[in-house]
């Protein structure tokens, strides 16, 4: 599979096939059903993909069939394992520290929903595993498996490259994710999931690690997020558009998205932006546009723009010019 290939929907795809079929090759229907664009006949092209709200649907199926432990069972094909670059990234990576970086950088392309986050408590580094909920409240339950379920592969990472000092690594694990594994000692109800990482091993090598895999795959991540920030960027900016009456907020084009605000938030803050960047360039292009080809005066432009008086409008006009806009 080339890097064109290689995007969250269709890597979710190639993972949606190997649970098919793992747990229902004879009935396939049972874990699709209630999905709105996926069906197992079009999953074996080399272009599938299946979207957000249809992995939930698909996670959802499958926990209320097997329950909530099936994430910690799940026999991770080779197949899927092999095609990741997230995943061959992080087992080829120098050190544990440089692992998580890496699955804390790129996670979110296994799924845009997952958020994973390095805190450093004490002598502890926590490698937080969550998702962001999208808006629509009836994905919540597939979207909690779905953190299971990166947890189980963050773990399957992990307790594949790290010999003796996985021993040291311990799981936090919250009430709704029975799952057991090893070699990690596991830290069961807590407040969050995911592993706690003593510092003094952070800088140890992953086991097995290769440095051309690991750059192989480095690469064909930058590639792919390249794509994908600027789509998204793009995305963003197009929904912004088409409100023209009124300033935009960040909870109107999230939900004309199908996100939360925080999920676009941190998706714009992995591209190197944020929503407030992306309002305040179209509204200076919008600015431009007025004060060039009307007759508007500046507190009627003000007024069209959003903004509360034209004092404000005039001081964003210096702004814009001081920092080399104008």
């Amino acid at each position: 599979m080339d890097s064109r290939s290689l995007n969250s929907a269709t890597s979710s795809a190639v993972l949606i096939t190997s649970l098919l079929d793992a747990y229902a090759k004879d009935d396939p229907q049972r874990i699709l059903a209630g999905t709105i664009n996926t069906e197992r006949r079009k999953l074996t092209r080399s272009n599938a993909r299946i979207g957000l709200y249809d992995q939930a649907v698909i996670f959802g199926n499958l926990t209320n069939i097997l329950g909530n432990n099936w994430v910690g069972r799940h026999k991770f094909s080779a197949r899927y394992y092999a095609m990741d670059p997230v995943a061959k990234a992080a087992r080829n990576a120098h050190s544990i520290g440089e692992a998580m970086d890496v699955l804390v950088r790129f996670a979110p392309l296994w799924s845009p929903a997952l958020c994973l986050e390095t805190f450093t408590e004490d002598d502890v580094t926590l490698l937080s595993v969550d998702v962001i909920s999208a808006a629509d409240p009836g994905q919540d339950a597939g979207l909690q498996t779905l953190k299971n379920f990166c947890l189980a592969l963050v773990l399957d990472i992990f307790g594949k490259s790290l010999g003796r000092a996985g021993k040291k690594i311990k799981i936090l694990q919250e009430k709704s994710v029975p799952m057991g594994v090893q070699p990690f000692t596991v830290l069961k109800d807590q407040n969050r999931s995911g592993l706690a990482v003593p510092v003094s091993i952070c800088a140890k090598p992953m086991s097995g690690s290769q440095s051309a895999d690991y750059n192989k795959a480095l690469s064909e991540i930058l590639t792919l997020t390249e794509t994908k920030d600027r789509s998204f960027r793009n995305k963003v900016s197009d929904q912004i558009k088409t409100i023209t009456n009124h300033r935009p907020t960040l909870s109107e084009i999230s939900r004309a998205l199908g996100l939360s605000p925080r999920t676009l938030n941190r998706r714009l803050e992995t591209t190197g932006t944020s929503f407030r960047e992306i309002l305040e360039q179209i509204t200076k292009e919008r600015a431009e546009n007025l004060l060039a080809n009307t007759d508007l005066s500046r507190a009627d432009i003000a007024e069209k723009l959003g903004y509360k008086d034209q004092a404000s409008f005039s001081r964003a006009l210096k702004r814009w010019k001081q920092s080399g806009h104008e």
